[in-house]
């Protein structure tokens, strides 16, 4: 199971807006929720998700944010007309179950898919981190031709995703892998405009990195560069080793938001980001 998104403080924002959605929902006509037992659980949940994903909202009624959230994850999954069901397990009736999938604090969500827990969060997400969530495991079939069109020719899937009028989140992990591969070309033609399509929490960081490079309207040979850094690690040096060298002439801007860039683009984890790090501070101090 995916790691456990922390429960959050939510903003005023966010809280006017899951409030909002549960107003709006109980004034909507109202659908049959299915509450699990110890007794129905593997029938209810298990089972079913075998053939569709199945969200688990553990919940109480004395609990606030559960009574905030709920209304929320109906209206979702009304509006995804039967991609996914959601099952209510309330732990004062059931705390087996709750014990059983390690709930400590509600509301909680678990998301089932193929008979196994394969997701979950924690807290009153307020909607567009749920969409967000959902998007991962839950994908309508034009998703799945850009994911197929992806595998074999990744810029042109981006260039149709940038020609719908509405761009889903759950689209963003093929819109970086169209920007990895136009880098890796050194093409510049979609590349800003596909960055900022990118909506994903998770894509920030590189995002953000990479607007800040184009913005000095690097040549595409230089774009090109960056793409190296997704090949092997004596390419990955070797580029380093370059921005390093640039940076020890010129500790200007632009020197400094490319290596910033290729941290990023590499991932804080990676064994090299921690060694070039340490280089340009003492270029820099």
């Amino acid at each position: 199971m995916k790691k456990v998104i922390g429960a959050r403080l939510l903003t005023k924002q966010d809280a006017a807006q899951v409030s909002n959605a549960g107003m709006q929902n109980s004034d909507s006509t109202e659908v049959d929720m299915v509450n699990a037992s110890q007794d129905t659980f593997q029938t209810e949940v298990i089972e079913k998700s075998r053939s569709a994903p199945v969200l688990v909202d553990f919940w109480a009624p004395w609990c606030g944010p559960c009574r905030m959230l709920g209304p929320l994850l109906e209206k979702l999954e009304q509006e995804h007309q039967g991609k996914w069901q959601l099952v209510k397990v309330n732990t004062d009736e059931e705390p087996a179950l709750a014990g059983a999938y390690n709930v400590s604090g509600i509301p909680h969500c678990v998301l089932f898919s193929g008979g196994e827990p394969v997701d979950q969060f924690t807290g009153a997400l307020p909607e567009h981190m749920l969409q967000e969530f959902l998007s991962r495991h839950i994908k309508d079939e034009n998703v799945l031709k850009l994911e197929l069109l992806a595998s074999s020719d990744p810029i042109a899937a981006v260039r149709q995703i940038l020609e719908m009028p509405s761009i889903d989140q759950g689209l963003s992990p093929v819109l970086w892998n169209g920007v990895k591969e136009m880098l890796r070309q050194g093409n510049t033609d979609d590349l800003k405009e596909a960055l900022e399509a990118i909506s994903s929490a998770d894509l920030v960081n590189e995002k953000s990195a990479l607007l800040n490079v184009l913005s000095e309207e690097p040549s595409p040979e230089e774009v090109q560069q960056l793409g190296k850094l997704f090949g092997s690690e004596k390419e990955i040096r070797d580029v380093l080793d370059q921005f390093m060298e640039s940076l020890e002439r010129n500790k200007g801007k632009q020197e400094k938001d490319r290596l910033i860039a290729s941290f990023h683009l590499l991932g804080q984890s990676h064994p090299l980001v921690a060694e070039y790090r340490k280089k340009m501070a003492t270029i820099l101090f």
